[in-house]
């Protein structure tokens, strides 16, 4: 009978261990979160180079500059190069709260090698974590303070393939800014310059008609 009343107690406490971590977690992490210098995500945005298969991901929030005064701030930004300048752009869907903002893109690039299918859909999908400070694209998870710059290529079957930048862009800075820091950082890649350089206008009336 004792031993029966002794784990009894031994499960209540358990118990009210478990609601008051579960109660005090939130606070926790917006703790942890001020002293880490995180950003809290509350936005991302696309832009487009037109005619160019370049497409500049970011997702920007606050960061806590001291304890009682928050400033604009980047978590990270995507540089994507699609697989063909003619691409349209065919969604994006956020799912964000304080502490986790996931973005998932879908891009149509125009297929050249399939009979019948003049489009195939690519897809990205990004999962920010402020608590933790990552960046997780597909089976890879990102340390964001070994950078938040990202150069994000696919391959023939449509997957990511993900760089990770030894560099940092801490505030919320202007698109043409951020273009111009990754086409400066990726000087050397001929590839890229390439794509960078390229111009395909005939997609854009496409895209904008809904033609697919």
């Amino acid at each position: 009978m004792k031993n029966s009343k002794k784990r009894f107690l031994i499960l209540v406490i358990g118990l009210v261990i478990l609601l008051f971590l579960f109660a005090v977690r939130p606070l926790l992490q917006d703790t942890w979160v001020r002293l880490s210098g995180a950003v809290i995500p509350n936005s991302s945005r696309t832009h487009t180079h037109n005619g160019t298969p370049i497409r500049v991901l970011s997702v920007m929030g606050k960061r806590w500059k001291s304890w009682g005064v928050l400033k604009d701030a980047t978590a990270y930004c995507a540089f994507v190069l699609l697989p063909t300048a003619s691409a349209c752009n065919n969604g994006h869907q956020t799912i964000s709260n304080r502490f986790s903002h996931v973005d998932t893109w879908r891009w149509l690039v125009r297929n050249s090698e399939e009979e019948g299918k003049q489009y195939q859909e690519v897809q990205l999908e990004a999962i920010y974590d402020a608590v933790r400070r990552t960046l997780t694209i597909g089976y890879r998870t990102y340390f964001l303070t070994n950078g938040n710059l990202f150069v994000i290529r696919f391959d023939e079957g449509g997957k990511p393939i993900v760089t990770q930048l030894d560099a940092t862009i801490n505030e919320n800075a202007e698109n043409e800014l951020v273009f111009e820091t990754f086409k400066s950082l990726l000087r050397r890649d001929e590839i890229a310059q390439k794509l960078i350089n390229a111009r395909d206008y005939s997609a854009t009336s496409e895209c904008d008609e809904g033609h697919r």
